[in-house]
């Protein structure tokens, strides 16, 4: 996290104290359905050398322990991970603002820099999955929180949980995670709207701007205020042109 805070002070994405790679998980996925999936964990390695909080390891199940023991190099798994990019449309994760971050300080770990490929178009499942779930704001502000991944999930899914790394273990929480988000991804497809063209979401905007903003908005596994839906898909055309312009 290239700006977190330490004593009322920022670090930069290289200092010691930003978070590491603990553990990578991806699926490809193309027009016949899931390809491959896979999941690794990393060894500490210098610079950084070694322990795994008890909090963090709450989150996805690694402990220091298990990464010294079923760890792999990190320049090995960022090279693999790196090759499975090479060809790929577009790359869907959680958040994928903070999971960008954890990719660049991990080359930088390496000595590098992590440049996105420029054929991959990054996808936030977490923004775009927003409109569906239709998690309230505490602001009352228009538009709706982010949702959490167990809760888009559970929504595109039809109820589905997630399994906890108290019933399986690391590795397979992170396949089910990179499972849960191609349910999550093919569903905000198939819900409509934010899988449109960035021409007929303008158009969306400029129709919606001009509509009741009380009018009810139907489509498929969701239904909106025309109010709403027009926050959400000027949320999702501001997204795409802060994507287009981020440096890769």
């Amino acid at each position: 996290l290239s700006r977190e805070r330490d004593s009322g002070h920022s670090i930069g994405l290289a200092d010691p104290r930003q978070p590491h790679l603990v553990r990578i998980a991806y699926l490809g996925v193309d027009e016949a359905g899931p390809v491959r999936g896979v999941c690794q964990i990393i060894r500490p390695e210098a610079p950084w050398n070694g322990w795994i909080s008890d909090e963090a390891t709450g989150g996805h199940g690694v402990t220091t322990e298990i990464a010294e023991m079923r760890g792999l190099p990190l320049e090995a798994v960022m090279e693999e991970f790196y090759d499975a990019l090479d060809g790929t449309d577009e790359l869907v994760a959680f958040n994928i603002d903070f999971h960008v971050r954890v990719l660049r300080k991990a080359m930088i770990d390496l000595g590098g820099n992590f440049t996105m490929p420029g054929s991959v178009a990054p996808f936030c499942a977490m923004r775009m999955a927003a409109p569906f779930v239709r998690k309230p704001r505490v602001d009352r502000k228009p538009g709706f929180m982010w949702p959490k991944l167990v809760e888009a999930y559970a929504h595109f899914s039809g109820g589905a949980e997630l399994p906890g790394i108290d019933e399986v273990g690391p590795f397979e929480n992170g396949l089910a995670i990179v499972e849960a988000l191609r349910v999550i991804r093919e569903g905000i497809d198939t819900g409509g709207g934010v899988g449109m063209s960035d021409e007929d979401l303008q158009n969306l905007i400029r129709l919606l701007a001009h509509t009741s903003l009380t009018a009810e908005v139907r489509m498929p596994g969701a239904s909106f205020t025309a109010g709403e839906l027009l926050t959400v898909m000027r949320e999702a055309s501001a997204y795409r042109d802060q994507q287009r312009s981020a440096p890769r």
